[in-house]
């Protein structure tokens, strides 16, 4: 059986770094909870905690979305909670490896393809075959690349180094 590919992934809208157990971690803002999901050394999700934001932090951003978290004030409240929590977890700043992986709760995980590269086979929407092996020959260089897409809330192109191409 072949090796699970590790994807690795570093900080950008979220933090990710190794806890003082050895757990990897990429934590951050998913309104309205500051959320971590845990891996082991080998790179497979163990775990995940969510915490609600402060009630000084949820008077500025509110109880229901659309939530108004664009403030410095708020920006500050959720960055001391965010380090108290990495405290306590005697986090260090560090790239993470991780198995692919797809939460059912939050909108987190790994794809290998973005969905205009999926399929590009059978779909249906392709103005003609130029345009099909144009989107096979994108969908190729993905892979031989080694990027793949990052989901925090959002959709993340990452290299094959773990750094954000876009978003």
């Amino acid at each position: 059986m072949a090796d699970e590919r590790l994807f690795p992934i570093q900080a950008y809208d979220y933090e990710t770094g190794v806890c003082a157990d050895g757990r990897q971690v990429v934590m951050g803002l998913l309104c309205p909870e500051l959320v971590a999901f845990f891996f082991d050394a080998q790179g497979n999700l163990v775990s995940r905690e969510g915490r609600h934001w402060s009630d000084a932090a949820g008077k500025i951003a509110g109880h229901q979305p659309p939530y108004h978290i664009s403030s410095d004030e708020f920006d500050a409240l959720i960055d001391a909670e965010r380090k108290a929590w990495q405290v306590e977890l005697g986090y260090s700043p560090a790239t993470i490896r991780v198995k692919e992986f797809y939460d059912d709760e939050y909108p987190v995980g790994i794809q290998i393809l973005p969905g205009h590269l999926a399929n590009v086979e059978t779909e249906t929407w392709f103005r003609d075959e130029e345009e099909r092996q144009e989107f096979i020959k994108s969908r190729d260089r993905w892979l031989a690349e080694g990027s793949f897409v990052w989901w925090w809330a959002r959709d993340y192109f990452m290299s094959k180094d773990g750094e954000v191409e876009s978003t």
